[in-house]
């Protein structure tokens, strides 16, 4: 038995740049305790019939319906189904929250590339704040499906990741003594929120949230100089580490900018079946940080390269995992004197 586990296992081969991506990634969804749960992980090398992620799933048919048809470019997610890369060693796991007007699939720059560098990564949808729960609510009168959250629907969905993993975790060799939460604007409330009560949580990833975490547990605020929807003062004042990016806006932790959403906001205007001032917030929120778009932060005038975010924030957050999770790698303590992040 012994020598077969060997034959079987294929250890972690990663690229020293914490940015490159690592081994093959595979994708599961899971209907586990009334919620959907996406789930990657690291597959065996070889695999390579890569899906991609049908974004459409998050529109409602009475949408579709009312604006015909959509066109959303493709966003790679991982290999449909393969088979768990054993390694002989349990996966940390990183829990995430996407934010309001997401959906779990929304960061997949993120996710996967997480996956990629050993760790197995879930993330739920949010029934209340997700962008299939508010695009119905853009029309005059309102179409079926519109339901907003006035409180935050994130914890309580989060800790039924948690329990879940507790439960039937051990499919994919998970390591419950080494779980964060990565969370994306009101994803980061959300990871403030149950970071501050839920133990079984040993790192806190929020990414443009100024949210503030009490309990003494190690944390990095991720976010951008030019975010309107975390102004930089309120990012300052929540009072943990913080990573502030230079000249980027709140949409860089995020695919939606890929999905060009805000051409999609303008093909709607001058409807008279839209409510032109709703639309008008979710579009701002859905261009925020995105190249073509002027800055809606008054003390910026361009953004950032928005891949070269990305390639800071892959490498940041990868080097906070692995410090917290596994013991291991640069750390983040020195991130704030990498200048060449930034070359």
């Amino acid at each position: 038995m012994f020598t077969l586990l060997l034959a079987c296992s294929q250890p972690l081969d990663l690229p020293e740049d914490l940015a490159a991506e690592g081994v093959p990634v595979g994708v599961q969804t899971l209907q586990a305790r009334g919620q959907t749960f996406e789930i990657w992980y690291p597959t065996r090398d070889g695999e390579d019939q890569v899906e991609t992620a049908d974004i459409l799933q998050f529109i409602p048919d009475a949408v579709q319906d009312r604006v015909g048809e959509v066109d959303l470019p493709p966003l790679t997610s991982g290999v449909r189904d393969a088979p768990l890369r054993r390694t002989g060693e349990p996966y940390p796991v990183v829990v995430f929250s996407h934010g309001f007007g997401g959906y779990r699939l929304q960061s997949l720059d993120l996710t996967t590339h997480w996956a990629s560098r050993g760790y197995v990564v879930v993330s739920v949808d949010h029934p209340g704040r997700r962008m299939g729960d508010l695009l119905p609510c853009m029309f005059s009168p309102v179409l079926e499906g519109c339901d907003v959250a006035f409180e935050d629907p994130g914890p309580d969905d989060v800790e039924d990741v948690l329990d879940w993993l507790e439960e039937g975790g051990e499919a994919f060799d998970v390591d419950l003594d080494h779980i964060a939460l990565a969370g994306h604007s009101a994803g980061g409330s959300t990871t403030a929120t149950l970071g501050n009560e839920d133990e079984r949580l040993v790192a806190l990833l929020p990414l443009a949230s100024p949210q503030s975490v009490s309990r003494e547990v190690p944390t990095l605020l991720i976010a951008g100089s030019c975010d309107a929807y975390a102004p930089q003062a309120d990012l300052l004042a929540a009072g943990e580490d913080l990573l502030l990016l230079h000249d980027t806006g709140h949409l860089a932790f995020a695919d939606f900018c890929e999905l060009d959403l805000g051409a999609f906001a303008q093909d709607l205007k001058g409807r008279e079946d839209i409510n032109e001032t709703l639309l008008a917030q979710l579009e701002g929120l859905a261009t925020d940080g995105c190249p073509g778009y002027a800055p809606q932060s008054p003390d910026c005038e361009v953004y950032f390269d928005l891949p070269a975010s990305k390639d800071i924030i892959r490498y940041a957050s990868t080097a906070f995992l692995d410090e917290h999770l596994r013991g291991e790698g640069p750390g983040a303590e020195d991130l704030w004197e990498e200048t060449s992040l930034y070359e």
